[in-house]
């Protein structure tokens, strides 16, 4: 070993620099080899997703936990991240805006904000008729108590289409429904 940093050093710097680049190499190539193992869970985890979109734009098993709306929903801009766009996310995007009288605010906001994604304008947001006053957004179309879910959702989704003023009276509302403990006070239906 002692012959070999003899050597090493005999050569000079251009040795060493040798070396350090060797050895940059090597680490370089050692951590590519740990990220090549994410691209096929990714691509497995791509496929199961795809496989449960069906034709019609629905999903092959109702969620347990969020509304259908709001799964499919997820599921398009989830497939709009992984794999751009497709016939798969124009069906979900499709059955998403058939019109329900028990659409959520959140289910509008999130087809919204696919939309947006995808390079559409909106020009008149059904989001808007959620709006209760100078407070926030309702939960349902004609609900009359604004909730600090919703109104982050609708927030997200109308935040370029919002005129300053409109945007300053709902982020005021929001600072509003904090609790005592800082956080945003829950749902509350009457």
């Amino acid at each position: 070993m002692r012959k070999r940093l003899a050597a090493l050093a005999a050569r000079g710097w251009s040795g060493a620099r040798a070396l350090r680049a060797a050895l940059l190499l090597a680490v370089a190539l050692g951590s590519g080899m740990a990220v090549l193992g994410a691209p096929a869970d990714i691509a497995r985890g791509l496929a199961w997703l795809q496989a449960q979109v069906q034709p019609s734009g629905t999903l092959a098993v109702d969620s347990k936990i969020a509304a259908q709306q709001q799964a499919a929903c997820e599921t398009a801009g989830t497939l709009i991240k992984l794999a751009g766009g497709n016939t798969q996310i124009a069906a979900l995007i499709v059955a998403l805006q058939q019109p329900t009288a028990d659409a959520a605010t959140e289910s509008l906001a999130c087809l919204q904000q696919l939309r947006q994604q995808l390079g559409q304008t909106i020009l008149v947001s059904d989001i808007e008729t959620r709006r209760i006053g100078q407070q926030g957004y309702a939960p349902f179309e004609g609900f009359g108590v604004a909730t600090a879910l919703d109104t982050g959702w609708a927030l997200a989704a109308q935040l370029q289409n919002l005129p300053d003023a409109a945007k300053t009276s709902v982020i005021a509302w929001l600072l509003l429904s904090r609790t005592y403990s800082d956080t945003l006070t829950s749902i509350r239906f009457p």
